[in-house]
């Protein structure tokens, strides 16, 4: 497991963790995997079933691909622009809806919100270390309204645990202060 630097440094960034099975660091091969036509729709036609949920009634599969990919567009937008204003704890939420206060090593969500998105479905996961310091670990298309429901996304629990330990040994030894 490596961090790498995506925007900024020290307590003003956002990272990314490149896992050793991957030669890119998350949020690269997420962008990068989100964008491709081929794999939304073939992730989309293996859940086909959850499509008027996460959609509403009457989407056809290529609307529901062309409209995951403009919200990926959009949230690395939205990402660039909340890190540019020093307000990514604006864009990232606390990934549990009952937590009420922020904290070092708070598992977080992003997701693009606008009118013109249904329901958001896109979701990058991170862990938050200071206000505007957030380490990626991963992210999905949530088609379900809870995390758990879904295979992929519980994957997604399991990278943030690992990614948390990994980073509380970071910080033990200072590499954000140093």
């Amino acid at each position: 497991m490596e961090l790498m630097t995506i925007f900024g440094e020290k307590a003003n960034a956002v990272y990314a963790i490149r896992y050793p099975d991957q030669d890119r660091d998350e949020l690269d091969r997420l962008f990068l995997l989100w964008r491709e036509y081929e794999f939304v729709k073939a992730y989309l036609q293996e859940r086909i079933d959850l499509l008027e949920d996460a959609f509403g009634e009457g989407i056809s599969l290529e609307e529901a691909v062309s409209e995951i990919i403009d919200e990926v567009m959009m949230l690395r937008f939205v990402l660039v622009k909340h890190f540019d204003e020093g307000t990514l704890q604006q864009l990232f939420m606390p990934l549990r809806n009952d937590d009420v206060r922020l904290y070092i090593f708070q598992h977080s969500k992003a997701k693009y919100k606008s009118r013109n998105i249904r329901r958001p479905k896109i979701r990058i996961y991170a862990i938050r270390l200071d206000a505007n310091c957030y380490v990626i670990t991963g992210g999905g298309i949530k088609l379900t309204k809870a995390m758990q429901e879904c295979p992929a996304l519980r994957a997604e629990i399991t990278k943030l645990d690992r990614s948390e330990q990994f980073l509380k040994i970071m910080t033990s030894v200072n590499f954000f202060n140093s």
